[in-house]
């Protein structure tokens, strides 16, 4: 037994949920956000220029259900990893490679947006850590401990 494996396999179901609070606590507050953006711009302060209502609030929904998505596979690989199953391994990998391409996606965004470099480094670094994990649960040595469980269940 692993420990640094079920270690990880509790994070990524910590990950999960915490995505999942912020996708669900993001879809509630649409509305509010919206109605705070108008009343800012018609208060004279330019959030968002260029930007339109409609827009923003699509972002916001996207942004809830992008969350929601990625806490639910999280949850179910996590614990697909803590049962050392195989599936939750690949599972955990496929979704990886989501939670890399948005980061890849976001860490673009905000150097074309001319971001602050702390953004950009925090991106950097949770780039990194889902690249390490990547690694982690690809490599041969990880993947006899899930196929050997398999077998003996």
């Amino acid at each position: 037994m692993n420990p640094l494996l079920r270690v990880l396999a509790v994070f990524i179901i910590i990950f999960g949920v915490g995505s999942l609070a912020f996708g669900v606590a993001g879809l509630l507050v649409v509305d509010m956000s919206v109605e705070n953006m108008r009343l800012m711009r018609e208060g004279g302060y330019p959030a968002l220029p260029g930007v339109d209502l409609k827009t923003f609030r699509w972002v916001m929904y996207a942004n809830g259900v992008a969350l929601i998505i990625s806490g639910i596979l999280s949850v179910a690989s996590g614990i697909g990893v803590f049962l050392k199953r195989n599936w939750g391994r690949l599972l955990w990998l496929g979704t990886l490679v989501l939670l890399i391409s948005g980061t890849v996606y976001t860490l673009v965004m905000n150097y074309i947006n001319r971001a602050d470099w702390e953004q950009i480094l925090s991106n950097c670094l949770v780039l990194l850590v889902y690249m390490a994990l990547f690694y982690f649960f690809s490599r041969r040595k990880t993947k006899e401990l899930f196929v050997r469980n398999n077998y003996a269940a």
